[in-house]
């Protein structure tokens, strides 16, 4: 559905649409990117995706080039409403934060994308959800921010003395096993963000030592990796074994 106050909402650039304009926001960037259109080639036809935490709609901009139908969510009615207006053929709905659950039938998606979504992936509720509601063979991509690293182990700490949930909950291992035993195997993880720069950093560096992550061969080692971008493949819970494919 159109948010009724979408034609009003400026299109100045949000803050997360600035970030993805610096030097470090095109680098985390264009790995999603290569890693979308991964997924979007291990399946054999395009059919409805659900781009959870769409926010301004670019994931889903990019598959419904090339032939996905897009449901879009996002708490966000501001990032919402230019999702709309960029993908006005895709169903857009608002949901509370507090949401536990996927408003459409088992196994109606193809595809769900859940990339830079906190707290969303980690809960208990989505796993559950997105075995349900995906066909055979469905797939979920996303961005896991692990615990586990010393980015994630620095602010884990960090947020417990400020008394915040923050985005560091868990760590990759124990919750890919969570994620394998509702029937998903994993044909793919790749590590990053390895690196101390801050989100919004343009600094001259960046190209020069993420391309030094990928030569050292840091992006293959997700268990330890601040940020894991992954396709899981939904299956059964007796042939759902680790398949990763760096």
């Amino acid at each position: 559905m159109n948010l009724e106050n979408a034609s009003a909402i400026p299109e100045e650039l949000s803050k997360w649409e600035r970030v993805a304009l610096t030097r470090w926001g095109k680098y985390v960037s264009e790995v999603e990117r290569r890693v979308v259109l991964k997924a979007h080639q291990i399946v054999a036809d395009p059919g409805i995706l659900l781009d959870y935490g769409c926010g301004e709609g670019r994931w889903s901009r990019l598959l419904c080039d090339y032939g996905w139908r897009a449901l879009c969510l996002d708490i966000d009615e501001v990032a919402l409403s230019k999702c709309v207006r960029r993908n006005p053929a895709a169903q857009c709905l608002l949901v509370d934060r507090r949401n536990t659950h996927l408003p459409w039938e088992d196994g109606y998606l193809k595809m769900i994308l859940c990339i830079e979504v906190c707290g969303v992936l980690e809960s208990e509720w989505f796993p559950h959800e997105a075995a349900r509601v995906l066909a055979d063979d469905g797939l979920v991509v996303g961005v896991f921010f692990n615990r586990q690293s010393w980015r994630g182990g620095y602010r884990h700490v960090v947020d417990r003395l400020r008394h915040t949930a923050g985005f560091y909950q868990r760590d990759f291992r124990t919750w890919k096993k969570a994620f394998e035993n509702v029937g998903f195997r994993f044909l793919h993880a790749q590590g990053i963000c390895w690196l101390p720069f801050h989100r919004e950093s343009n600094s001259s560096l960046v190209p020069v030592l993420t391309n030094m992550e990928e030569r050292l061969g840091l992006r293959s080692l997700p268990s330890f990796s601040p940020w894991v971008i992954f396709v899981a493949q939904r299956t059964t819970p007796s042939t759902g074994m680790n398949d990763i494919q760096r």
